[in-house]
């Protein structure tokens, strides 16, 4: 089983970085290997999402389900055959003036022992860096917000 903590204050709100964090559509273009994202369901509290993720050759299509308690929890949990556990969870915390505490927690086997081995290098050279994506996706969107707002668009 591949379990992975991080966490990281970042300077961003608590609820600028939920949002992102939910913004799962948006994910292949700013994560690598994170192809695509279907969602088939979105009732607010529930998501039901197809994604497919790529290292290389190999690719993954799994469903999953998006559970957000607004305005600090987010728990994401696949009944998919390629596993027979996931759980990622996320939990964020203000820490002052546009700043959060990001805390993220993976619980994940495989059903197949080969695609553990692969997953599990995948994920020790992603160690440290995976909430520094959303952090940098955050930056992103302000500057494209100052920029539209500076052009008066």
């Amino acid at each position: 089983m591949i379990q992975y903590n991080e966490a990281k204050e970042i300077q961003c709100s608590a609820d600028e970085i939920f949002d992102i964090i939910m913004d799962i559509k948006s994910y292949p273009d700013y994560i690598p290997g994170w192809n695509t994202t279907e969602i088939f369901e979105n009732n607010n509290d529930i998501m039901v999402v197809n994604q497919q993720i790529a290292f290389g050759p190999i690719q993954w299509r799994f469903k999953s389900y998006i559970t957000n308690h607004k305005p600090d929890v987010i728990i994401i949990n696949s009944d998919d055959k390629l596993f027979t556990n996931f759980k990622l969870s996320w939990k964020i915390t203000p820490a002052g003036i546009n700043k959060s505490k990001v805390d993220m927690h993976i619980n994940l086997l495989f059903s197949s022992g080969l695609l553990e081995k692969l997953a599990e290098k995948i994920v020790s050279k992603k160690q440290g860096n995976i909430i520094s994506l959303f952090e940098n996706r955050a930056e992103f969107i302000r500057a494209q917000y100052a920029k539209n707002t500076t052009l008066g668009m």
